[in-house]
């Protein structure tokens, strides 16, 4: 069976009955329409229900078969493409990497004997007129006449459709498209006004780094990190195990003042999901994560993308988003098929509609139901409603005129960040911008005399081009569009112009190299340019866009107007909603109104806040109280979210705990690597006792490093000769460690543990090396713990006690002796298996709770 017959006969059959149901129909059918007219056509001669080979789930035979979606590249100009999509579709195959030839190509593939015979035959129950479509497009192709996408988000993804479009405008409405004069002769000279090739991602960190980066994130920000790590590694896990159970997508609102560190959060996460989902099956060129924010500035400052750019959105589209393409949205479709997390910073300046038309997109991309929530990706979103709201629109929270929408905002909770950390150095500063941002401020922080420092007294629809710009050498300018932004060229990026080139013939500016003050802006611009004075002196040339402006817009056979400009414009100044989400060491604010009749909710705030330190910032004009406003909404919303919508842990008993004491297991994966981060654990480090597994230290290995980071703790180790053998147990100055026993035979350490209350725990900690013989192993267990008197067993036994077949004699004997085990999530990431046991007495089950704890620094989970 090749794909295409799979796809349109089959779908995942949900119920848990096995009654005939209708499936995949248009609303506008009926099921008693379907069943009445349609139960004669079912039989295709295909199995009614298959069993998936790598997982439980059934595919179930549908009534009436699929109509398929998907693209076709262009033979002539994509031909390795294009027959991987033959070969992919119709060809049967269970391996991708069967649909390969000898050389490696699919072309050599589709050529070998009787592979093409099979594709014709099963395309042809698709396609019945393909020939007839093949001739069409190769007259198409061969056309000579030019024809326009109108998609004014990218033109460079939709050039496939300049080949396959008709020619729909009118002869009497025809604009000349030829260039000026002084342009024409230069291949290089037009840059497309919006060339996004790829989603912008962060370079990868290194795994040193990234447990340096968590490290030294506060507790309000590890609370959030933490809850988004246990969702992560819980997704994984659930990928694999042998008992699948649902994991829900998240949806957290991470708030804060400026300088709160929301951004150095944002890294984190980003870089931990990022690094857990790369061990999944999946495709690691394509995101898993998607940075988006409002603006191209807070856009870059993140690595991201901005909103409308990343799914497609155009500007002002009212209520509902306009549909895709086919194609556009079978490309999006393919390019997000391992998408898991969604990430929006400045989620002030995101409109109520702004969040629906998201939740829009994502549903028409994955074809969910309204209810499902942006298609059920997980959603965190960053930013402070006291900062700057949507310009021109309603805040985030603000209800829809239309009731019949259901609001994204309300499945948010929210986890709120106290401790400022940009202006950290400055207290009386911070003191002051917390006042600042909910105007609470007083008489006294107006008349500060070190604010009132003073240096001296006193486009929307033209594609963001301007009729005409003032340029010259050293000026400070500033993009106005989004010229590429894969290559970081965005607009608002700031930078300074250090030449224009001027054509010999027409005395026209061709060339304006500026020099960024970002330096990843243009990399790639800098890279592949012609000219030597860029790449010699390391500067961008920015050429004149072309923007295409619809004379009737919403009509795809509308004339087009054209505009020609650089798409810069002077910058010794910007505005504040430019700048929102940045850290400025030194900053010049203007409180002279010009145009501007009174200043906007949250505007004195984030331009005073991105000072890193007061001596940095400087006032022009006049700062009075008036001017510090805030929304009164925002303060309502705040109080909603505190009372209804507020993170809450999960954790929130000790999980071995008799009287005073809890116990934290866990396969470490190295002591000597790791005890900083499990120092700096704001759940672990709470333990009394940590008992180890495997952490490959050799008998020679000193002490000392790990006794000066975990200097409340008394260790014992049990070193191995081979070091993933190796053990050990720390303890606080409240627990007395003692009667320890090394059991050869198990590979385990036998201890007691008294705390100060006089009470006693009999302990046996072991680990088990994959690999060893399961049978053999439980003998010496039984004959063990048959000879001495243990309370709790626990260890990384390496046994899946989700795996019947391997646990069964092992759950034979904890039931003979009278043990319970405790645990029952995954334990071990990457396979879903639960590797880490705690058994203990049954007479004392009721007193201790077992709690799995998620850790970005070792492939096991906790268990506290």
């Amino acid at each position: 069976m090749c794909l295409a017959l799979f796809a349109a006969h089959y779908f995942k059959d949900y119920k848990s009955d096995f009654n005939e149901v209708s499936d995949s129909q248009p609303e506008v059918l009926s099921d008693d329409f379907i069943e009445s007219q349609n139960i004669e056509n079912h039989n295709t001669g295909l199995p009614d229900r298959i069993k998936l080979v790598n997982s439980k789930e059934i595919m179930k035979c549908r009534r009436i078969k699929a109509v398929i979606r998907y693209h076709t590249p262009n033979r002539r100009k994509e031909p390795e493409k294009y027959f991987h999509h033959l070969l992919m579709l119709y060809f049967p195959w269970r391996n991708e990497q069967e649909l390969l030839g000898e050389d490696q190509t699919y072309i050599s593939k589709f050529y070998e004997p009787d592979v093409q015979e099979v594709v014709k035959c099963n395309k042809e129950i698709f396609e019945p007129d393909g020939a007839i479509n093949e001739a069409l497009e190769s007259l198409r192709n061969f056309d000579g006449v030019p024809t326009h996408s109108y998609d004014p988000i990218n033109d460079q993804e939709n050039e496939d459709l300049r080949q396959s479009l008709p020619d729909d405008s009118d002869e009497t409405e025809s604009f000349n498209e030829s260039l000026p004069q002084h342009l024409a002769s230069n291949p290089e000279s037009v840059q497309p006004s919006s060339g996004i090739s790829s989603y912008n991602q962060p370079l990868e960190i290194s795994d040193d780094d990234l447990r340096k980066t968590v490290r030294s994130l506060n507790n309000k920000q590890r609370y959030a990190y933490d809850v988004v790590l246990s969702w992560c590694r819980n997704k994984m896990a659930n990928r694999n195990t042998l008992k699948p159970s649902k994991v829900d997508p998240i949806h957290v609102f991470v708030t804060g003042g400026g300088g709160a560190g929301k951004s150095h959060l944002i890294k984190a996460i980003y870089h931990t999901v990022t690094k857990t989902f790369r061990y999944a099956p999946m495709n690691s060129e394509l995101p898993s994560v998607l940075l988006m924010a409002p603006t191209g500035v807070a856009a870059i400052n993140i690595n991201g993308t901005t909103v409308n750019t990343a799914l497609a959105i155009p500007r002002d589209c009212g209520n509902n988003v306009p549909a895709m393409s086919d194609k556009r949205r079978t490309q999006m479709r393919l390019s997000l098929a391992e998408l898991k997390l969604i990430i929006i910073d400045e989620i002030s300046m995101v409109s109520n509609m702004g969040l629906l038309h998201i939740h829009q997109r994502l549903k028409e991309i994955f074809v969910t139901t309204n209810s499902e929530l942006f298609a059920g990706i997980s959603v965190l979103v960053f930013g402070d409603f006291f900062q700057l709201p949507p310009i021109r629109s309603a805040t985030t929270f603000s209800n829809y005129k239309n009731d019949t929408f259901n609001h994204p905002w309300h499945v948010f909770k929210m986890a709120e960040l106290t401790q400022i950390m940009r202006q950290k150095d400055d207290l009386a500063f911070t003191q002051l911008l917390n006042r600042v941002r909910t105007a609470s401020h007083t008489d006294d922080d107006i008349r500060k005399q070190d604010i009132d420092r003073v240096l001296s007294k006193g486009r929307s629809e033209t594609g963001r081009l301007d009729t005409k710009i003032l340029i010259k050498e050293n000026a400070r300018v500033m993009l106005t569009t989004n010229v590429d932004i894969s290559d970081q060229l965005i607009n608002g990026q700031l930078g300074a112009v250090i030449k224009v080139s001027v054509d010999n013939v027409s005395n026209k500016p061709f060339t304006i190299f500026v020099k960024f003050d970002d330096s990843n802006a243009g990399v790639s611009a800098i890279r592949n340019s012609s000219s030597s004075f860029a790449r010699e002196n390391n500067l961008v040339p920015i050429k004149p866009v072309l923007a295409r402006i619809k004379v009737r817009p919403g009509k795809p056979s509308s004339p087009e107007m054209q505009r020609l400009q650089f798409p810069v414009t002077l910058a010794w100044a910007c505005t504040v909603h430019k700048v929102q989400g940045l850290s400025l060491d030194n900053i010049v604010v203007s409180f002279d109104l010009k145009k501007q009749r009174y200043f906007n909710y949250g505007q004195v705030y984030v331009a005073l806040s991105r000072a890193t330190s007061l001596n940095g910032l400087y006032i022009l004009g006049t700062l009075e109280s008036k001017h510090i406003r805030a929304n009164p909404k925002v303060q309502e919303e705040y109080e909603r979210l505190c009372e209804t919508s507020s993170l809450h842990p999960h954790i929130t008993t000790d999980l071995c705990n008799i009287e005073t004491v809890s116990i934290c297991l866990l396969n470490i994966r190295s002591f000597k690597k790791h005890s900083l981060d499990l120092c700096n654990d704001p759940i672990l480090s709470k333990c009394d006792v940590f008992a180890l597994t495997e952490t490959q230290l050799l008998p020679s290995v000193p002490n000392d490093d790990i006794n000066s980071i975990l200097n409340d703790f008394s260790i014992h180790r049990q070193d191995h000769d081979d070091k993933f053998l190796s053990l050990a147990v720390c303890y606080k100055d409240t627990i007395t460690l003692c009667n320890t026993e090394y059991i050869t035979s198990i590979n385990g350490l036998r201890f007691l543990l008294n705390n100060s209350g006089g009470n006693a725990l009999s302990c046996l900690l072991l680990y088990r090396k994959h690999g060893g013989n399961i049978q053999q192993f439980i003998a010496c267990l039984d004959y063990i713990i048959t000879s001495l008197d243990i309370d709790v067993i626990f260890g990384d036994f390496n046994i899946d006690y989700f795996n019947e077949k391997n646990i069964s004699s092992l759950k034979v004997l904890a039931e003979s002796l009278n043990y319970v085990q405790l645990v029952s999530e995954p334990t071990f990431v990457s396979s879903g298996s639960l590797l880490d046991h705690v058994y203990v007495k049954q007479s004392i089950s009721n007193k201790i709770e077992a709690n799995v704890v998620s850790l970005y620094y070792s492939d096991h989970e906790a268990v506290k």
